[in-house]
């Protein structure tokens, strides 16, 4: 199998851009949700910020995905030269 490394690169920054704006969106989301809400609890507010679906959630989701790959490249990479 042919990789072209450099392409690979790239599509891996721009899911890693595309994601980051993706979270910073949610975030923002949360906030305003969160700011809506006249005195939430701190309950309320921790099953928010700390739900599956929240946007640190999905924040690291994107980070474990970006470094997986970069694994395998790097592997990949290493199989190639030795």
């Amino acid at each position: 199998m042919i990789y072209d490394l450099e392409h690979e690169l790239e599509t891996i920054k721009f899911f890693l851009k595309h994601g980051t704006t993706i979270v910073s969106n949610e975030l923002i989301n949360e906030s305003n949700n969160l700011s809506e809400i006249n005195q939430p609890s701190e309950e309320y507010v921790e099953q928010t910020l700390t739900s599956p679906y929240s946007s640190e959630s999905l924040g690291k989701i994107i980070c474990r995905a970006v470094i997986n790959e970069l694994n395998s490249l790097c592997e990949f990479a290493l199989q190639k030269c030795g």
